[in-house]
Order: C-alpha cells, then structure tokens, then sequence
C-alpha cells in the first residue's frame, strides 16, 4: 500500500518519464545507501507486483522502481516532496545565477543602486534628522553593508528574478571587504577614526570565510550538509536574536532614550531604498521581475555585519550597535510587506 501511493503521487508530481542517465544515477544512489539485499528484494518485489507508472518501458519501470525505492529509504515521502521542492528551486536558483552573470546591466544598475543609493540615503538622514554622532555613525554603517542574504527569500517570496537576486548578493559580498570601509570612512571620518584596513580583515572574516568553508563542506561533505541543512535557519535566526539581545540588553536606557528616532531613521531609510531602488531598475527599463530583485536588494542590508563591525571597531560608540540591531528586526517585516505588493503585481502581469 505503502509502494503503490507514493508511485501515485509521484505520478501525480510529474515523473513520468525518465531517461536511462536518470535511471543510472539512482541506481548509484541505491548502491550508496547500502544495496542490501532486504532493499534490492523490495525492488524486484516491486518490479515483479507493477508497482511502477503505467505506460512506460521496462527501462522507466526500472528507472521508477529505484526513485520509489530510494524515497522510501531516505525519508518520509510528504518531507521530501516540501523539501525537495524548495531544495531545487534554490539549487536552481543557484545555477541561474551563473547565467544571470551575463545580464550585466541589471547587475550593475543593482551593485550601483546599493552602494550608492543606500549610504547616500544614510548620510543624508542623518542630516536631516540631526542625529548625535554615535547614532549617525551606526545608519551610515548599515548604508554602507553589502545586500542581506535574507532578500534571496523575500525575493523569491515576490516571485522577482531569484537568480539576479543571488548573483547580486554574492557580488555585494564580494565588494564589501573593499567598499564598505571605504565608504565609511568617506562619510564618517571626518567625525570618528575609521580602521579601514581593520575593517577591511573584519569583514573578510566575518563574511568572506564563512561563504568559503560553507562551498567547501557543501561541496566535500554533501551527505552531512543535506541533513543539518533544514536546521541552518532556525539555528541562523537565534543567533541574530541572541545578538540583538545583547546590544540591547547592554544600552536598554540609551535605547529607550532614543527609539523613536532611531526607529523613524531606520524605517526612512529602508523603505526609500527600497522604493528607489525600484524607480531606478524601471527607469533604466528592467524587466519587472527584475525591478523587484533590484528594489529588494537595495532596500535588504546585511545590518548583522553593520551590528558587528559596530562592536568590534566602534567600542567607544556603544549606540552605534543600536541602528544596525533595529534594522535586522525591521526589514524583514517591510521585506515580507514589499514580497506580497511585488507578488501581486506579478500576478496581475
């Protein structure tokens, strides 16, 4: 009963046809799972009793056999069809990424948009705000971080181009060792000493090490990685939170003092960027798919790197920690609001 109703969902997802290279690879993967005789006995027992797709050759029975054979044997067949579904559209994502490279104008306008919009946006807020030194140094540190990997999520969740978003993100990150001590020292420090090459070492560990040894373990140790991946956000978000809680816990009274206008600062800055992040794709004539990419992009900071380099090498500003700390909440409450207006417009198109 088992065999026969995960053969009709898996009929029902599609797989009806597959080819003798597919059939060879889950023979394989049968092979690495062990190949003992209880499970090959269950495949001939399969086999023998037609629980296969009706319709096909022997070869596509055979071929099925095994992908019934294996999901039985891996996990439970309701888990891999949620998980599988997400696991390959972001490995797909991935893969788009590579050929996204080629679209270099939507590249470009987003890297622009980021590290121009944003720490313009940023310097320009504490201006017009007023803000005392320590608070304007934390937004123009949020200004000047690279694009946030959650923005990937909330892009795909806007149903926007996830592939630019991806190649955006990794081509922000890239630059950040570089431009973001530059420009902060460009637009802080004139008031504050800035460490660019301290920064510059911080950001290299803090970002750039961590993607290298997350490619070599998913790369050397695919099998491992596969399990605890389902774990990662959970385990990603309480750090976050853990982190915030402690910048806050630590200046509670200055918070308080001075949340409302931090607030209006961070939400001004987040949803300008965001909006004109989005003017600017449109005006360069970008797909609307892309628009949302870019918008998100722009308006999504990596505020944990901002919280981090605040702490490590503003010491001596303990509220410049608090901008970054409130961003992190804040825009992927607006990141979900934006995710549903851009889905809708896609939806409509």
């Amino acid at each position: 009963a088992d065999l026969l109703s995960i053969a009709h969902l898996l009929h029902h997802a599609g797989l009806h046809h597959i080819d003798a290279g597919v059939g060879q690879e889950v023979q394989l993967r049968l092979l690495a799972h062990g190949g003992n005789a209880a499970v090959l006995a269950q495949f001939h027992h399969a086999v023998g009793h037609g629980v296969v797709l009706e319709g096909t050759n022997h070869r596509d029975q055979v071929a099925m056999g095994l992908v019934i054979l294996v999901n039985i044997a891996e996990v439970h067949i309701q888990q891999r069809v949620a998980v599988g579904e997400e696991e390959g559209r972001l490995h797909l994502a991935f893969q788009q990424a590579k050929a996204a490279a080629g679209a270099h104008k939507d590249i470009l306008v987003g890297e622009l948009a980021q590290f121009l919009i944003m720490p313009s946006l940023a310097w320009l807020l504490c201006k017009l705000l007023s803000l005392p030194e320590e608070l304007a140094l934390g937004v123009i540190l949020v200004g000047c971080c690279p694009g946030g990997t959650a923005s990937n999520v909330i892009c795909y969740l806007a149903k926007g181009d996830v592939a630019l978003s991806v190649a955006m993100t990794g081509v922000s990150t890239l630059l950040a060792p570089i431009v973001t001590p530059a420009l902060v020292w460009l637009l802080a420090g004139e008031s504050v000493e800035v460490d660019v090459a301290g920064m510059f070492l911080s950001i290299v560990q803090v970002v750039i090490v961590p993607i290298v040894l997350g490619v070599a373990a998913n790369h050397y140790f695919q099998r491992t990685t596969r399990r605890i991946v389902p774990l990662l956000p959970m385990i990603s978000t309480l750090s976050i939170a853990f982190i915030i809680g402690i910048i806050v816990a630590h200046n509670a009274a200055s918070i308080l003092a001075c949340s409302l206008i931090v607030a209006v600062a961070v939400i001004l800055h987040n949803v300008l960027g965001l909006a004109l992040g989005y003017g600017l794709s449109s005006l360069v004539g970008s797909e609307p798919s892309k628009r949302s990419a870019i918008a998100i992009e722009v308006g999504m900071q990596n505020s944990g790197l901002a919280t981090s380099l605040a702490a490590t090498h503003f010491a001596l500003f303990p509220m410049a920690a608090v901008p970054g700390a409130m961003f992190s909440v804040w825009h992927n409450f607006s990141g979900s609001i934006a995710a549903q207006i851009f889905r809708r417009q896609a939806d409509k198109e």
